[in-house]
């Protein structure tokens, strides 16, 4: 994103460090920021049946405070058959969860109806920096319960939903088919860890049934 600088990128000049068990179930990976020395993370994915499972951790060895720290973990979903292309329909086949019930991004006003993004604060994080969505036009003002985002495929009943607790954002583009559900970090002071979890989870559930399993009810 403009204006900020990253503990880890996806073109970080850097050998491959996932290490995968022998059946292809587990995957896993520890390393120091290139980009931030002293700064420490480590991510673990493990196969579940319909879902994988991941738990992702950040530990600030350095010697000054990480602010405002935003992960954006896109899940490119373009080999999956029969999910909106870009610039498509991405919008109405995209649902979040506010007031206990999935909604579709198409159906939330924002600003700009024409802005090709869209971003959604959870309610219960407190780092609030969505300036990028708010400047577009495309930032939705309606609280999230909770980082669950839910695709839907246009001619059947599969599903792919993202879950991250605790969540912080929502962020979808046109312009890239992605799932985007992002935890929520915040700052990290000298010598303090914090450790998320997520799932990604392939069902053909109702919607009401795919909000239900993360929150427990």
């Amino acid at each position: 994103m403009p204006g900020t600088r990253g503990i880890a990128r996806h073109h970080d000049n850097r050998k491959n460090v996932w290490q995968v068990s022998s059946d292809g179930a587990e995957a896993s990976y520890a390393v120091e920021s290139l980009a931030e020395r002293g700064v420490f993370f480590a991510v673990k994915a493990r196969a579940d049946g319909d879902r994988a499972r991941f738990e992702m951790s950040i530990t600030n060895r350095s010697t000054k405070t990480l602010q405002s720290i935003r992960p954006l973990l896109c899940f490119q979903y373009h080999h999956l058959q029969g999910f909106p292309a870009a610039n498509a329909d991405n919008f109405a086949h995209t649902f979040v969860v506010i007031g206990g019930k999935p909604v579709a991004i198409a159906d939330l006003p924002v600003k700009r109806p024409k802005a090709y993004a869209r971003m959604a604060q959870v309610k219960d994080c407190a780092d609030r920096h969505n300036w990028w969505a708010e400047e577009m036009g495309g930032f939705i003002e309606q609280p999230l319960d909770l980082a669950l985002t839910v695709l839907t495929a246009a001619g059947d009943d599969r599903k792919v939903a993202l879950f991250w607790r605790p969540g912080k954002n929502l962020l979808t583009n046109l312009a890239i088919p992605c799932l985007r559900a992002d935890p929520c970090f915040g700052d990290l002071q000298p010598g303090e860890a914090r450790t998320v979890q997520g799932e990604l989870i392939f069902t053909r559930a109702p919607l009401s049934e795919v909000i239900s399993q993360p929150t427990g009810r």
